[in-house]
């Protein structure tokens, strides 16, 4: 059972970043499937921990990309990459405060990332491609 399935349709046509768009389906998965079990609680840091990993060299790359093809809606794409990276940053706060039930939190904010941020937003970048 998967809460997010990949599929081309979801691919920008640049491999580094649909394989880094991929991995985050990854993070999102585990997360879920560890919920599934009960064992949500025991995910989060990890969770965290990848997320962390995740912006430094996702968003670095992505956002080179969007340079090389001189994509227009360039500094609000990276204001939205700047939210990402400060949910995480209260994520990982809320933990280290002891708060118990951050799964959840965390699952339906990757959710609703994967489908407002990559599957529309990143898809724009694509259509910018095109032109």
């Amino acid at each position: 059972m998967s809460i997010f399935s990949w599929n081309s349709s979801y691919e920008i046509g640049n491999e580094k970043i649909d394989l880094q768009h991929k991995h985050l389906v990854e993070i999102l998965s585990t997360l879920f499937e560890s919920m599934r079990v009960g064992l949500g609680y025991k995910q989060v840091e990890s969770t965290i921990l990848e997320l962390k990993d995740y912006t430094i060299t996702h968003f670095k790359d992505e956002e080179q990309f969007m340079r090389e093809i001189n994509y227009p809606n360039y500094i609000e794409h990276v204001e939205a990459h700047q939210y990402f990276v400060e949910m995480v940053e209260d994520f990982d706060k809320r933990h280290k405060n002891g708060e118990i039930a951050l799964s959840l939190n965390i699952l339906d904010f990757l959710k609703n990332w994967l489908t407002n941020h990559i599957l529309t937003a990143d898809k724009e970048i694509v259509e910018h491609q095109k032109k």
